[in-house]
C-alpha cells in the first residue's frame, strides 16, 4: 500500500499563527503502466494514485517495457507530495517512429480542480533518442485545446541513471479549471534509431491541483450512546452526556448475533466501555431475511450550552451477501441544524454464515452547520436497502450506535494544582501543585470514604505526570456522597506567580456504586473568578456494570474552547464541580469522587516572521536538499522543520550551504533583493517547514 505524505509551505496570517487555506495535492498519479510489448494496439493503464480526480493513459503502441526505464526518486516530476513507486520497470520507445505519445485522459471526481501542473520524468539516453517534448490539450475537454509547452529532454548516456524530473506550469493557462473529463497529450519526437542506447525513458506521470486543507480531526467524545435495544422498536440512549436522546425503528427486531463485543463505538473508545455481551436479545438489533430497515436517533442539547457535533459512530455486521448492507445517514427535518443526506456506504460481507462487522465514524464536525445549540435537537435516520426480499435475504445487524461531540484538545497541557487527599473539616488545600500556585477546596453534602478512592494514577482521563495517590488505605483517600445524596466541592486556585497561567484542562475521576446515585455532574465558574463565570460543561457518570462495583471514570473538560482562560498574576478562578440526580434516602446509591486536578496549557507555537515566504522546496534522500524562500533585503534568517504538526514544535535545520545568498555563522542571509535558497541534508521527505529571523 502506497503511503500519502503531504508537504506544504507554511505561512503566517499573525504573528504565531500557521494559516493555509489551500495545498498543493497529486490528484492523479501513474507509476505503474501496462506496458506493450509486441503488436500495435494501444494498452489503457489505470492511475495508481487517485486522490479528487480518475483518468486513464492509453500509449499509442510504440512503447514498450523496460527494466531500466524506472524513476527512483519516488516523486512526479520533482513533486514529493506523494511517494512514487521505485521499481526498475518504465516505459521506452520501441520504434523510430517520427513521434510516440501517450494520451492521460483525467476527470475530476467532486468539484471542479484548479490545476497546477503536470509532471513526468524521462531521459533521452542519447542526443539522438526521442528527445523532444510537447505536452497539448486535446479538444473536447474542460480545457481550451492547444500546445502547453515543449522542449528538450535532458540525456545521458548512461543507460541506467535516474530520469530528469519535469514539470509544467498549468497556472498560467486562460483556464486551468478541470471539471469534464479532459485529455493531456504527451508526445516525443525527433529519435533517429531503435538501438537500446539511444531509447527515451518515462515514468511516474501524475497531476497536481490547489485543494482545500481540510479542518483537523478533533477529538471525539460521546454524548449519546446506544448499546441495548428494544423489542418495542423504541428506547432511550444507554448513555447521555448533558442530551436527552432516543430511537426509534421501522423493519428492525432484537437478536443476540446482532452483539458487537469489541467495547467501542464505532471506533470511540469510552471509559466504561460500550457493553462487550451478547447474552441478551436486547444486546443487539437486527433486520432480518433482506428486508429494509430505518432507525432514527433523536438527540436534544439539555446541557445550557451549545455542543459541536463531532462524528456519528456505529457497528455495522453483516450475516451474508444479500442482507440490506447498503445504508444512507440524512439528518430530518425539524433538526436545528442543515438537513439532508451526510453520506452513505456499502457494509462489506466477507464470510458467508459470520457476522463481518465494520466499524464506522462519520464525521459531522466538517458539516457546514455542526452547532447544536442548548435546547437544540438534531434527528439523524439511518436507512438500509438492497438486500434480497424474502427466503433469499440474508441478516443485517446493528450494534453500538453513538453522536459524539468534537473537542478541541490542547496540543500540550501540564499539572498545575490537584486534589487526592480530602477532608470535611474546613478548606482543603491542594495535596500536589507546582510552584506559585495555590489552592483550597470547600465542600456542601460530601464525606470521605477509603473506597472511594481511586488507585489508578491518573488524575481525570490522561493526565499522568505527576502520578495521583495509588492508595486507598487511609481514611481521606476519597470523596463520597452517601445515599443518592447531592452535593459540590469548590475548588478555588490562585496564581501567585509573576506570570499569567494558560488553564489547559480540568481533570476529576469519579465513581457510580449503583445506578441510583447522584450521576449527573455540572462544572461551571463561580462569580468573582478573574476568568469569565459561567457554565463550561455538564454530563453524566455512566450506570455501573454491576451493582456493588465502583466503575471509575476519567474525564478531562478541556477549557480552552472557553471565551477567557487565561489566568493572570494574582488572579482566582473558582471552579464549582456539582452532583445531583440520586435517589434520595435508603433507595440512593453512593457517588464517589477522587484525584481533581487542574492543568495548564502550554502553547508551543512558534513564531513565523511575516516578512518571508517559502516559495520552493526540493528534496533527495540519498544527497542534499534545498529550500528557496525570499524575505527582508540583506536580512539573516534560520530554517526550522517537524515531520508531524502534531508534535511540541519545529526545530533547527542544520544548513550546508547556500546557492542563493549567504551562510554566516549558521544562518542564511538573503541577497540586496529579499532572495536565499539554503541547502541541507534531509532523511525524510515528510516535513513542515518555516523561516524566522535569526535570533
Amino acid at each position: 500500500m502506497r503511503k500519502t505524505i503531504m508537504m506544504t509551505a507554511l505561512v503566517a496570517a499573525a504573528a504565531g499563527a500557521v494559516c493555509a487555506e489551500t495545498t498543493t495535492n497529486l490528484v492523479v498519479g501513474w507509476d505503474t503502466f501496462k506496458w506493450q510489448n509486441s503488436g500495435t494496439d494501444p494498452l489503457i493503464s489505470e492511475p495508481t494514485v487517485v486522490d479528487g480526480a480518475t483518468g486513464e493513459a492509453t500509449q499509442d503502441g510504440n512503447w514498450r517495457i523496460s527494466d531500466a526505464s524506472g524513476s527512483h526518486d519516488e516523486t512526479y516530476g520533482s513533486f514529493s507530495g506523494y511517494m512514487a513507486a521505485t521499481n526498475d520497470r518504465g516505459y521506452n520507445i520501441v520504434l523510430s517512429n517520427a513521434t510516440a505519445y501517450v494520451d492521460f485522459e483525467v476527470e475530476s471526481t467532486g468539484d471542479e480542480l484548479d490545476l497546477v501542473a503536470f509532471h513526468f520524468d524521462s531521459v533521452g539516453r542519447s542526443n539522438i533518442a526521442h528527445n523532444a517534448w510537447q505536452l497539448e490539450i486535446l479538444a473536447g475537454g474542460s480545457l481550451t485545446a492547444g500546445v502547453v509547452e515543449s522542449g528538450s529532454l535532458s540525456s545521458s548516456t548512461n543507460a541506467g541513471r535516474d530520469l530528469f524530473d519535469y514539470d509544467v506550469d498549468l497556472t498560467g493557462l486562460t483556464d486551468h479549471g478541470l471539471s469534464a473529463a479532459t485529455t493531456f497529450r504527451l508526445t516525443f519526437s525527433g529519435g533517429s534509431t531503435i538501438n537500446t542506447n539511444y531509447l527515451t525513458d518515462l515514468d511516474n506521470v501524475g497531476l497536481t491541483a490547489e485543494v482545500p486543507i481540510p479542518p483537523p480531526v478533533p477529538d471525539f467524545e460521546l454524548l449519546a450512546g446506544w448499546e441495548q435495544w428494544s423489542s418495542t422498536h423504541a428506547g432511550d440512549a444507554s448513555r447521555a452526556d448533558g442530551v436527552d436522546a432516543v430511537y426509534t425503528d421501522v423493519g428492525a427486531g432484537i437478536n443476540t448475533l446482532g452483539a458487537n463485543t469489541n467495547g467501542t463505538f464505532g471506533t470511540l473508545a469510552t471509559v466504561p466501555p460500550a457493553d462487550q455481551t451478547n447474552e441478551n436479545n436486547n444486546d443487539g438489533a437486527r433486520i432480518a431475511n433482506g428486508a429494509d430497515g430505518t432507525f432514527q436517533f433523536s438527540v436534544t442539547n439539555t446541557s445550557g450550552i451549545a455542543k459541536n457535533l463531532g462524528a456519528f459512530h456505529m457497528d455495522v455486521g453483516v450475516f451474508r451477501p444479500n442482507a440490506a448492507n447498503e445504508w444512507t445517514l440524512t439528518v430530518l427535518s425539524g433538526s436545528a441544524i442543515t438537513t439532508g443526506q451526510v453520506t452513505s456506504g456499502i457494509a462489506p460481507n466477507v464470510a458467508g454464515g459470520v457476522v463481518d462487522w465494520t466499524e464506522y465514524d462519520v464525521p459531522l464536525y466538517t458539516l457546514a452547520d455542526n452547532e447544536l445549540e442548548n435546547g437544540g435537537v438534531v434527528i439523524f435516520e439511518l436507512a438500509f436497502t438492497g438486500g434480497a426480499s424474502g427466503s433469499a435475504g440474508h441478516h443485517l445487524f446493528l450494534d453500538n450506535v453513538a453522536v459524539s461531540k468534537a473537542v478541541n484538545v490542547p496540543e500540550q497541557s501540564d499539572f498545575l494544582i490537584g486534589w487526592e487527599v480530602w477532608s470535611t473539616s474546613g478548606p482543603v488545600d491542594a495535596s500536589t501543585k507546582t510552584n506559585d500556585i495555590e489552592g483550597a477546596a470547600t465542600t456542601m453534602g460530601w464525606s470521605i470514604d477509603t473506597s472511594a478512592a481511586n488507585t489508578n494514577g491518573i488524575w481525570g482521563g490522561s493526565l499522568t505526570n505527576p502520578v495521583a495517590d495509588v492508595t486507598a488505605n487511609a481514611v481521606n483517600d476519597g470523596a463520597r456522597l452517601t445515599n443518592g445524596g447531592e452535593g459540590y466541592w469548590d475548588f478555588a486556585i490562585t496564581n501567585t506567580s509573576a506570570e499569567a497561567r494558560t488553564l489547559g484542562a480540568f481533570h476529576f475521576n469519579s465513581a457510580s456504586l449503583r445506578p441510583s446515585s447522584s450521576r449527573d455532574w455540572m462544572l461551571e465558574v463561580l462569580a468573582g473568578s478573574s476568568i469569565t463565570p459561567g457554565l463550561v460543561d455538564v454530563g453524566t457518570i455512566p450506570v455501573p456494570a454491576s451493582g456493588g462495583t465502583a466503575d471509575w471514570y476519567g474525564k478531562d473538560i478541556y477549557l480552552t474552547d472557553l471565551a477567557d482562560y487565561t489566568l493572570e498574576p494574582g488572579g482566582t478562578v473558582t471552579f464549582r464541580l456539582n452532583f445531583t440526580g440520586g435517589v434520595s434516602g435508603t433507595a440512593g446509591h453512593h457517588q464517589f469522587l477522587d484525584n481533581v486536578a487542574v492543568s495548564t496549557f502550554v502553547d508551543t507555537t512558534e513564531p513565523i516572521n511575516l516578512n518571508s515566504a517559502i516559495v520552493a522546496y526540493l528534496f533527495d534522500p540519498s544527497g542534499t536538499s534545498s529550500l528557496s524562500f525570499t524575505g527582508a533585503v540583506s536580512t539573516a534568517y534560520i530554517i526550522k522543520s517537524t515531520g508531524d504538526l502534531a508534535n511540541t514544535g519545529f526545530t533547527p535545520v542544520v544548513l550546508a550551504a547556500a546557492t542563493v545568498g549567504t551562510l554566516t555563522n549558521g544562518t542564511i542571509v538573503t541577497t540586496d533583493t529579499g532572495a536565499a535558497t539554503a541547502e541541507f541534508s534531509e532523511s525524510a521527505n515528510a516535513q513542515f517547514y518555516k523561516v524566522e529571523s535569526a535570533p
